[in-house]
């Protein structure tokens, strides 16, 4: 089965409440929340914080109508409006604050992000939740998203949940090694993630799994094993971050002393573009890939695989080895002629035009022309030659 790319633009706008710490069993050693997050919000504050934003958003429909001057990347992952962001798209970079038009049939979901939602006391979990349940029955809100521990989901708290509208439940799964989970202190097995995934399973939640990259004992053979196990759990999304130094983590400690080096950069590309591909293959949509970048992450930031265009730079470097394996098997002299898709332009081009200046090199060619073609699906690359034109999809990309 071919993964449809353009799965990235179907998912539903997302209004975020930032829950940091809240529910935490743990200290994990990657983790700084502080870094990426405001203070918690009280459940009292919920309801005006999703008036405020549901305003914003109706404000930004309507300039959008009359076609007055906004900010939007068409490359978005997710869809955000004039409040704090949560998920946006591949390369995005802002202050936490973006603009995007948003038709108002579009699906609009809540989402209570950071800690872990259902280890937090069974009351407090329904005093946030109740806050929405106005904007669900008045249906300017259509479903609750919370993310939370795979070992905090037992039958009643899955009962209460379906019974207050949350439809998706995203799962800081981290890895499926049980080394990894222990040195990065997340407390939970690989087997909690399996028993969770079954459960939500049978109470109908759409699923999606948060995966990183890059912890203490991580290998690039450990990753591709996750995502097998990943894989066969057949999640409805998948979330990939590389592992960050950032300041007040404990793993800031291990850093300074010598014990922990984090994934290159150009290391983390080749592991997430052999995941995306992965994924891709067996029909999983990536979420997203990285980080949003902002201010405060940028300020905390000390080392690791960051870099506030990861997605594309994952796609340009598929885009390489495509070009690169079709000028193998169709060499045309000095020059070669691509087409693609108008979208997989800067893809083929690479950042700062660097995959055509190393296929020049490589290839020993005088000249590399690129022709846009709507007709072509996203993902596939076509080289003509003197005999006739050979195509390539990303997804048949050899390793």
């Amino acid at each position: 089965m071919t993964f449809d790319i353009k799965k990235r633009a179907m998912n539903p706008l997302i209004i975020p409440i930032f829950l940091p710490y809240l529910g935490c069993r743990e200290h994990c050693l990657f983790c700084n929340q502080k870094a990426t997050a405001t203070e918690i919000p009280s459940p009292s504050s919920v309801r005006s914080s999703l008036e405020s934003s549901l305003s914003n958003l109706k404000s930004l429909n309507s300039l959008s109508l009359r076609g007055e001057k906004r900010r939007s990347n068409p490359k978005k992952d997710e869809i955000a409006t004039p409040f704090r962001l949560a998920m946006t798209g591949k390369d995005n970079k802002c202050d936490g604050i973006g603009f995007v038009s948003y038709e108002e049939k579009g699906e609009k979901q809540v989402a209570f992000y950071g800690g872990s939602f259902t280890a937090i006391g069974k009351a407090d979990q329904i005093l946030y939740l109740k806050e929405v349940q106005p904007f669900l029955r008045s249906g300017l809100i259509d479903s609750i998203r919370i993310s939370t521990r795979p070992d905090a989901l037992d039958e009643e708290i899955l009962a209460m949940l379906k019974e207050y509208g949350v439809k998706t439940i995203e799962l800081g799964t981290q890895s499926m090694i049980d080394q990894v989970l222990f040195l990065a202190k997340r407390g939970h097995c690989a087997e909690d993630t399996v028993s969770a995934v079954l459960r939500l399973r049978r109470w109908s939640f759409e699923v999606g799994i948060q995966l990183m990259i890059g912890l203490p004992g991580d290998t690039f053979d450990r990753f591709l094993k996750t995502l097998d196990q990943i894989i066969d759990l057949k999640p409805d999304f998948v979330r990939i971050h590389p592992t960050l130094v950032l300041k007040g983590a404990p793993l800031e400690n291990l850093w300074w002393v010598g014990k922990y080096s984090p994934l290159p950069l150009d290391e983390a590309i080749e592991w997430l573009k052999r995941g995306l591909l992965k994924l891709e293959r067996a029909s999983i949509p990536v979420a997203r890939v990285g980080l949003q970048p902002t201010r405060d992450l940028e300020r905390n930031f000390l080392a690791g695989p960051y870099h506030p265009a990861l997605h594309q730079l994952i796609d340009a470097a598929i885009f390489f080895d495509m070009a690169k394996q079709l000028l193998k098997i169709s060499p045309n002299g000095s020059q070669a002629f691509f087409l693609c898709h108008p979208k997989e332009v800067s893809n083929l081009r690479g950042q700062r035009n660097e995959n055509i200046l190393r296929l020049k090199e490589q290839f020993k060619l005088n000249k590399i022309l690129i022709e846009e073609k709507k007709e072509l699906p996203r993902g596939c690359l076509v080289i003509q030659t003197q005999t006739g034109e050979v195509s390539m999809h990303r997804n048949s990309l050899d390793f």
